[in-house]
């Protein structure tokens, strides 16, 4: 999690989103951070289970910010993932969604939820052995998932790719730092 956050602090904000009882829930990336002002590192095996309490009708749905990719040093050394972030919101049950897509529908009425690839995946190649790609972002390939005129709802993480989304797309929906949300010291955005 993202410096200067209190681990109660992070259970406060699962159990008040709870209360709210939305229809459905995204996060939108940046579960770590390595900063340097971060106190103390907080594996995934801890803060998955519990966003795992995070419920909703609809589901708690994810995707992943350029922290999560930076963070896992062994996916910046090969080049490919999956990172731990992506594994311990899997293993908790939280879809993570990587230029994919899902059908999902509240009171009749279909609509999709389709979920970008970060942008900012790799790092730049000073310390790591040099990559073809920067992002495993996909926006076609994701959007080609939808195969109906059902509205779609965007999730990426960085809010750059706004420019090229179709009008197809009714809603993007982009993450800030963990620490900007919660109101924990540390957020550079």
């Amino acid at each position: 999690m993202t410096p200067g956050c209190r681990w109660k602090r992070i259970e406060a904000i699962v159990d008040r989103t709870n209360t709210l009882k939305a229809d459905i829930i995204v996060m939108l990336g940046d579960y770590v951070a390595g900063h340097r002002h971060v106190t103390r590192y907080i594996p995934a095996r801890e803060w998955a289970p519990v966003l795992a309490g995070l419920k909703a009708p609809l589901g708690v749905h994810a995707i992943l910010g350029n922290h999560d990719w930076w963070e896992d040093k062994i996916v910046q050394q090969e080049g490919r993932g999956p990172t731990v972030a992506r594994r311990a919101l899997e293993a908790a049950g939280i879809p993570v969604y990587e230029n994919d897509a899902a059908r999902l529908t509240k009171a009749g009425r279909p609509f999709w939820l389709a979920g970008l690839g970060d942008q900012l995946a790799y790092l730049p190649a000073r310390r790591f052995r040099p990559v073809k790609r920067v992002g495993v972002d996909d926006l076609a390939a994701t959007l080609s998932k939808v195969t109906d005129d059902a509205p779609v709802v965007l999730l990426a993480h960085e809010p750059d790719v706004a420019m090229r989304v179709p009008r197809r797309v009714a809603l993007q929906l982009s993450g800030i730092p963990m620490a900007a949300r919660c109101g924990c010291s540390g957020g550079r955005r």
